[in-house]
């Protein structure tokens, strides 16, 4: 026994000489939670997507986790795409224990609430229709899956679901739809992602980020830029596929976002509004109307047409203080739909709507 410090703990060594590895940790074959009495008896979701998207789930999570006494989980249940999101839970789908499927399907029986983004097509909704009858759901729509094809998604409203949808056009799609602005980190943005000064005679830095170039326009936007370059000092900073803090540093760096020509603005684009950074976007005139409605009356960003990009681009890239005073206007709105305490509000408001579901939906 080596000798040691005054009051300091005396350990047999010979006690510490193995640490159990998880190799040797001995795990039942099918874990389940037990019945807990949650605090007080406060309301459970569980919300369900195949993977992050827009990271909606996991901050619709930290929010009522934030600023409700609510529980709430946010699983995904595939690997995580080009986009990169920053996940709050997986579940291994190849675990051949089936262990984390178990503990979902443990969660959808104590939920109070369950939250399905865009499908219908997980397996726990065919094998537990049954125990999850009876249950507030919700669908969460947030594009081609409504878009492309409304009607199959209309026997959502005949079952009982509560339909949300993360964009304002979408709401053109059906019957029965309500809007859930997409959550904005806007604490985490203006801590991490500070605005700088600019000097005069620099060229006016326009951002575009896609995904797929064809869902964006993005070719079309690059035709507009390149013309507005002729006419004024630009330089142009498309991105794709990066990691999300990545893609919002670069947005930071932006001093106009030209986001889509096509269906309004996504989140990209509500982050962009959120530093106080103009948006460019196009959507349709019946889209637009949607838009000015969901907002009051004012929409956080500039509406172009074919006709007049070019021209708006130039205007913007010419006048800092037009770039200024159209971005300070669109964090305005930003802060009073997209803040996480007033979404979680609005998405609260929601779930108390939602009635017990008359049967539960699966399709292959």
């Amino acid at each position: 026994m080596a000798l040691v410090e005054a009051g300091a703990k005396q350990v047999d060594t010979v006690h510490l000489n193995h640490v159990p590895l998880m190799d040797d940790v001995v795990a039942p074959m099918h874990p389940s939670f037990r019945q807990w009495k949650r605090n007080g008896e406060t309301p459970l979701v569980v919300n369900v997507s195949t993977r992050n998207i827009c990271e909606i789930p996991s901050q619709l999570a930290e929010g009522f986790l934030r600023y409700t006494d609510w529980s709430y989980w946010a699983v995904a249940t595939w690997v995580s795409s080009w986009l990169h999101e920053r996940m709050w839970w997986q579940v291994d789908y190849e675990d051949p224990d089936r262990r984390e499927q178990q503990i979902l399907r443990d969660l959808l029986r104590q939920a109070d609430y369950i939250h399905l983004n865009g499908y219908h097509t997980w397996d726990f909704l065919r094998d537990m229709r049954e125990e999850l009858t009876g249950k507030r759901m919700v669908i969460h729509h947030h594009g081609c899956e409504l878009r492309d094809d409304p009607m199959k998604h209309r026997c959502e409203a005949d079952a009982g679901y509560m339909r949300v949808v993360s964009t304002p056009d979408l709401l053109l799609s059906d019957y029965g739809l309500h809007w859930l602005p997409s959550p904005v980190p806007i604490v985490e943005i203006e801590r991490n992602y500070p605005r700088w000064t600019k000097h005069p005679g620099e060229p006016c830095v326009i951002g575009h980020a896609y995904t797929v170039k064809e869902n964006k326009g993005s070719d079309t936007i690059e035709v507009f830029v390149e013309r507005a370059r002729q006419r004024a000092a630009i330089w142009y900073m498309p991105w794709h596929g990066v990691q999300r803090r990545q893609s919002i540093w670069l947005l930071s760096q932006c001093d106009v976002f030209f986001s889509t020509m096509f269906f309004g603005p996504g989140l990209a684009s509500y982050e962009a509004m959120a530093m106080g950074i103009p948006v460019v976007l196009s959507c349709t005139e019946a889209e637009y109307e949607k838009q000015c409605e969901c907002y009051g009356g004012e929409t956080p960003f500039w509406r172009v047409t074919y006709e007049d990009a070019e021209d708006v681009l130039v205007e913007l890239a010419k006048n800092p203080t037009l770039r200024a005073e159209r971005g300070a206007r669109g964090k305005e709105i930003m802060r009073a739909y997209h803040d996480l305490p007033a979404v979680v509000e609005r998405m609260k408001g929601y779930y108390e709507e939602a009635q017990p579901c008359r049967t539960v939906l699966f399709h292959e």
